[in-house]
């Protein structure tokens, strides 16, 4: 999507990069100890800065942080319509 030119990506989870995690995702070993999603952003914008990435670095599974997350989904698309959940 990011290679694409996708206009705003939204990118939700509140775990860590670990050294474990190199050999099934996109992380590279001196982003260990960084969140996800700053991980993810920093990679992606390299990929393609003119992709809007907006990072979300909490756990969604929770009653509050499902309201914020379903709250970002209505309110977050480029114009005025539905967000593309990937």
């Amino acid at each position: 999507l990011t290679r694409c030119g996708i206009g705003r990506l939204l990118l939700f989870d509140y775990d860590k990069v670990e050294l474990a995690n190199m050999n099934r995702l996109f992380f590279q070993p001196h982003q260990s100890g960084l969140s996800k999603v700053e991980a993810a952003a920093e990679t992606l914008r390299n990929i393609n800065p003119d992709v809007d990435i907006q990072t979300y670095n909490y756990d969604i599974t929770t009653v509050k942080n499902f309201d914020n997350f379903t709250n970002t989904l209505t309110t977050s698309s480029l114009v005025n319509g539905p967000v593309d959940l990937v």
